[in-house]
């Protein structure tokens, strides 16, 4: 699972008040959840706050479940001056099995995010320390991978003049809008679009999403399995919420693992390829590929080919090759890059587009080779040959490669663009690559070098996507 919170004072200058909210680990892979709410501000209402989630979270670490739990809060907020009147919504998880629990004590309900939708967890109860002794009642529901809960005081939806219902539909539509974002950036543009117009009160604000189990397959090390792959990735990026940028550095990085053992690892006979990917507590990616075939040295003329292992270091914080008689196993981890934020608002597409070369001149007679679809060993046969022959064919003074159109590039799609470039060189004609900003080809050509000027022979022209 993965969590993030926040707490907002209503005042600037303070610090805390009467709002908390608590992720306790229980044990195994349950954990506990809840936001309170104190009557009244400031450093009493703050002293109370504290009392009562410790003792919160000191019943649930003695086992009991969120009705229980509010129970015996009850009875010590019944005890505690300033205590009387609190709300709280408790839940427990189970991130292995996906059972969600929640008892509330005069709370605003939880929100689930779920699939493009965001539902109010039913349920009710009495505020804690009052004078009724009626028992709270615990309901439960299953959760499934992908899914976010959200919790959250009542200073993020109460407005003056206004019926609490229409601030819980104002979450509600904001929420849905968020379905697929991690909970830390989901915490930031709830209370980026709620607070708007100013707060009134202090906001505590607790997220969590339940991560599916790590990718793990095993395929046929044929051209076709990069197709697969990249399937698998979108959809178990879309469920554990990687931003565009991890995504796609995560689509490039482990497509360019597995081309080098389809590629390198059987000449000689069929095998298989596992490929597998881990999200740590800290949110990096842990990414493994592994073949029984035979390790091949890199040439020492490679020519413009092997730039698939250097592209993957150039993109990972960490990796590891180890190659022995059993095989080759390609390691690296993954992380957001702090120093280049939203710097992709494209990620890869799963679903594989037959690439395609089109041809046309310009009105200033540069020829303009437009490549349309996804580029990898698998396409790379009937797509290559056609660029070459576009640049061979024509005696331009300009060539132009438009990726305008292309959602996935490989380095043996590099090395095509280097082939032209030389074939452009050689006849005296220069070659630019256009490509569009914030795209999945961009990120590759800047992991291979070729977006510095300093390359001479080719030049990459970025425009705006729309």
């Amino acid at each position: 699972m993965a969590a993030a919170a926040c707490y907002r004072p209503a005042a600037a200058y303070a610090q805390t008040g009467g709002d908390w909210y608590e992720l306790v680990a229980l044990g195994g892979s349950l954990v506990a959840l809840s936001v309170g709410d104190v009557v009244g501000n400031g450093p009493r209402a703050a002293a109370v706050m504290g009392q009562l989630r410790s003792a919160l979270a000191s019943n649930l670490l003695d086992g009991h479940g969120p009705a229980a739990a509010l129970e015996r809060l009850d009875a010590f907020a019944a005890r505690t001056d300033g205590a009387a009147g609190t709300t709280c919504a408790c839940l427990t998880l189970d991130w292995e099995t996906g059972e969600l629990r929640w008892a509330l004590a005069g709370h605003p309900p939880p929100l689930v995010i779920d699939a493009g939708a965001a539902r109010l967890l039913s349920g009710g109860g009495r505020v804690l320390g009052g004078p009724d002794r009626s028992s709270y009642r615990e309901w439960s529901a299953p959760l499934s991978p992908g899914a976010s809960v959200l919790l959250y005081t009542d200073g993020l939806i109460e407005r003056r003049d206004e019926v609490i219902d229409e601030g819980l539909q104002r979450l509600c539509e904001a929420a849905a809008r968020l379905a697929a974002v991690a909970p830390e950036p989901l915490v930031g543009a709830i209370t980026d679009t709620l607070l708007d117009g100013g707060q009134i009160d202090d906001v505590a604000l607790l997220a969590v999403r339940l991560l599916p189990p790590p990718l793990h397959r095993r395929r046929a090390a044929d051209t076709s399995v990069l197709q697969q792959l990249r399937a698998d990735v979108a959809d178990w990026s879309a469920l554990t919420g990687l931003s565009p940028e991890l995504h796609q550095d995560l689509a490039l990085g482990l497509g360019e693992a597995v081309a080098n053992s389809v590629e390198h690892a059987y000449s000689q006979r069929p095998g298989n390829v596992t490929y597998s990917v881990t999200r740590s507590a800290a949110g990096k990616l842990d990414v493994l590929v592994r073949d029984d075939g035979t390790w091949r040295p890199e040439p020492t003329d490679n020519g413009h080919r092997g730039r698939g292992l250097a592209i993957i270091k150039a993109m990972s914080e960490d990796h590891a090759i180890d190659h022995d008689e059993l095989g080759t196993t390609i390691r690296f981890r993954l992380a957001e890059d702090p120093d280049q934020p939203g710097r992709s608002a494209q990620a890869p597409s799963g679903a594989m587009q037959p690439a395609t070369v089109s041809v046309t001149e310009s009105a200033t007679g540069a020829v303009i080779i437009s490549v349309v679809g996804d580029l990898d060993l698998d396409t790379i046969d009937d797509t290559g040959p056609a660029v070459l022959r576009a640049v061979e064919a024509s005696g331009a003074k300009e060539f132009v490669v438009d990726l305008g159109g292309l959602g996935y590039l490989s380095s043996c799609g590099i090395a095509l663009l280097l082939d032209a470039a030389a074939l452009a060189k050689t006849r005296d004609t220069a070659l630019i690559v256009r490509v569009s900003t914030k795209s999945a080809p961009l990120r590759i050509l800047e992991m291979a070098g070729l977006t510095d000027a300093s390359t001479g022979f080719l030049t990459i022209e970025t425009v705006s996507a729309f």
